[in-house]
């Protein structure tokens, strides 16, 4: 399905708006992960 298009006002309205960065959290969530280089 193709994205409507959006009137002038509404692309004025929203500009200021920062893109969302984590899917709309509130707060930047913690990632509990680690990286390793195996030489090999």
């Amino acid at each position: 399905m193709d994205k409507p298009t959006q009137q002038m006002e509404t692309k004025l309205i929203h500009a200021g708006d920062p893109e969302q960065l984590i899917c709309g959290a509130v707060t930047m969530p913690v990632f509990q992960s680690a990286t390793f280089e195996y030489s090999g």
